[in-house]
């Protein structure tokens, strides 16, 4: 899966595979191993990263041990894996929120608006950004997006005018 890659799609949900490698890091299958205690094999770790012999749903040991090691709560494996098989799958809420430790809500209101300020401003951002991504197709005109300058507002694609 590719870094940084933009989801458009608010109710995308990762691969099993995909979840592994975006929370994986640096760690190898054999680092993955040892921090399940042996319950996912380093091998396993690898087809699993692959969504490759992923023909079940593991057992539920397997999937509470690939939840902690990843450090996301136990339904993101689980619609992951879901997806994997191809099973028809909607994610409820952000990407982001997806991936955050189950722990997150046991941060401080500070540390979570400290958060929430991380995010908004990584947004405005990127809001440029992603207006150059559109389509000259789906360019309205008197957007930002709207490359003629006809315009002069700063609504984004997407958003109301």
């Amino acid at each position: 899966m590719p870094k940084n890659r933009h989801v458009h799609d608010d109710d995308e949900v990762l691969t099993l595979g995909e979840l592994i490698q975006e929370k994986r890091g640096s760690r190898s299958f054999r680092d993955l191993e040892a921090a399940s205690d042996g319950i996912v094999k380093a091998q396993r770790w690898e087809h699993l990263a692959k969504d490759v012999r992923v023909d079940g749903f593991p057992r539920p040991q397997t999937i509470a041990a690939i939840a902690e090691v990843l450090n996301v709560d136990v339904q993101a494996v689980i619609l992951s894996t879901a997806k994997t098989l191809g099973m028809p799958v909607r994610r409820h809420g952000s990407l982001l929120a997806t991936l955050l430790p189950p722990d997150a809500d046991d941060l401080t209101l500070e540390q979570r608006n400290a958060v929430l300020a991380v995010v908004a401003t990584m947004n405005q951002v990127a809001k440029p950004a992603r207006a150059r991504l559109v389509p000259p197709a789906n360019r309205r005109p008197g957007t930002a997006a709207d490359a003629s300058g006809s315009g002069g507002s700063h609504v984004w694609e997407g958003d109301e005018p």
